[in-house]
């Protein structure tokens, strides 16, 4: 008799300081078949990407304790963690800051406040492989 093959959905960490993005966000993943994780600052992101291993991160950018693009250099410089899709959500508007973010090294950049089906649609395409640089 054959096993039953697992399905594995996968999984995303959601960093943002604002429950409420959190909540919004997560409800849309979910129904789109993706485990979520979440975390409240950089400092949690790191962590919990170390101990969970997601399969990509959508990360905000101005944050308590560590900010994203801290976060995203701490991930960028463990070996674990290096390669891990990350995407930015930010409130960000001023083209300075957006290139700041695009040169840094995110998969993608998603301006606030970013559509949950856009959100979705960058992250299946960084779970995919097609993963495209912004920049």
């Amino acid at each position: 008799m054959a096993s039953p093959t697992a399905v594995t959905f996968p999984t995303v960490l959601l960093v943002d300081d604002h429950e409420d993005s959190r909540v919004i966000y997560s409800m849309a993943l979910e129904a789109a078949g993706f485990r979520v994780l979440q975390a409240r600052d950089g400092s949690e992101c790191i962590a919990c990407a170390r101990a969970q291993r997601p399969d990509v991160v959508v990360l905000d950018i101005e944050m308590p304790v560590m900010n994203g693009l801290a976060a995203l250099r701490a991930l960028r410089d463990d070996t674990h963690t290096a390669s891990l899709p990350v995407i930015a959500v930010t409130a960000a508007t001023n083209r300075y800051m957006r290139g700041e973010l695009a040169e840094a090294g995110f998969d993608a950049v998603l301006l606030k406040p970013a559509r949950p089906e856009l959100v979705v649609a960058a992250i299946r395409q960084a779970v995919s492989g097609d993963r495209k640089r912004t920049g």
